[in-house]
């Protein structure tokens, strides 16, 4: 998968947000993924990553037109849907 420039990101998001969440960021554990990127990580379609974003239940960003998807936020999506019974 291709990386994306983090400072670059964070650069641009600072001027435009509010800074609390930029500095809680840590690009050395956490990356920012395509729509396409997200749909193979999870193994799931693009067209289900969209319906999740636009349905409110997967937080997406904004990069010019298109959409970026934090892999600790799609990890706590799985981990949010945990069933079963555990012992």
């Amino acid at each position: 998968m291709k990386k994306l420039n983090y400072s670059a990101i964070v650069n641009a998001t600072e001027k435009l947000f509010d800074n609390s969440e930029v500095e809680n960021f840590d690009s050395e554990h956490d990356e920012f993924y395509t729509t396409e990127q997200a749909a193979s990580f999870l193994k799931v379609s693009k067209k289900r990553i969209l319906n999740l974003a636009s349905s409110g239940k997967l937080p997406f960003y904004k990069l010019f037109n298109s959409n970026r998807y934090r892999k600790s936020e799609l990890l706590k999506l799985i981990l949010s849907n945990k069933k079963g019974v555990s012992r």
